[in-house]
């Protein structure tokens, strides 16, 4: 691993520290059960799976800082509303072996989504992407057909994002990975939702109706007013009432 590897894992991928203890316990108050899955480079991955006997399923990415755990509340209100989940950490994340990369999570979201296939069809599997999980739920949907994708607070492209943010040269210096998800997006054919706050100071809304306008068919957005990046943007009600208009009905036997 280089320097910028090793830099960016600190400003492209920063994860938080939770012990394995922490964790089990966590699982067993949220009554997940604790999954191990491998990476085709022989990664280990630590995750949840959240089951209700759905006949769907979310496969949700998170954002960095974040966890399996972070957010019992979203695990609670997507069970509600009939849909199993499986929430897998990056490598490098909480439980999970390896430093985090751009290679590196695309071949944890493949992991993820063999995972999820073995119980469910890929038509009955919505993906959901939150931050730095939308670029990594973009991969996913862009190389396998997913029955929808959420988007929620992500990107056009990372990089992008770090120009915005930071000084040319620096980003020019350090920034290994690109997460171009407008690259990726002409690749996906399941009706796809992006979910962006009105207010979010980190990735600009523009981001997302840019982002929309790049897939064959364009996608759905809908700005959350008052709302920034750290806002819970499903406790919105227009917001979840459009996440569940594009990831229902059932698929058809």
């Amino acid at each position: 691993m280089g320097f910028k590897d090793w830099l960016e894992g600190f400003t492209v991928y920063p994860a938080p520290r939770v012990p394995p203890a922490t964790l089990a316990s966590q699982a067993q108050q949220s009554k997940a059960e604790e999954v191990h899955i491998t990476a085709e480079d022989g990664t280990r991955l630590y995750g949840w799976w959240l089951r209700g006997g759905h006949a769907r399923a979310v496969l949700y990415f998170s954002g960095n800082r974040s966890t399996v755990g972070s957010n019992p509340e979203r695990y609670a209100k997507l069970l509600g509303a009939g849909f199993d989940v499986l929430h897998i950490n990056y490598r490098g994340y909480p439980g999970s072996q390896g430093t985090p990369s751009e290679k590196g999570l695309r071949m944890d979201a493949r992991a993820a989504w063999k995972e999820v296939t073995r119980l469910y069809s890929p038509q009955s599997i919505r993906v959901l992407g939150s931050s730095l999980g939308g670029g990594v739920a973009m991969g996913v949907a862009a190389e396998f057909e997913p029955g929808a994708l959420v988007l929620m607070s992500t990107f056009h492209s990372a990089r992008r994002v770090a120009y915005e943010n930071n000084p040319a040269w620096l980003v020019r210096w350090f920034m290994v990975s690109k997460l171009d998800s407008a690259s990726l997006a002409p690749k996906v054919s399941c009706p796809t939702l992006l979910l962006h706050g009105e207010e979010d100071d980190l990735i600009h809304p523009k981001h997302a109706e840019d982002l929309s306008l790049c897939f064959a068919s364009p996608a759905q957005v809908l700005r959350v007013p008052g709302a920034n990046h750290r806002t819970d943007l499903l406790a919105h009600p227009p917001a979840w009432k459009a996440l569940l208009a594009v990831c229902s009905p059932l698929p058809l036997p």
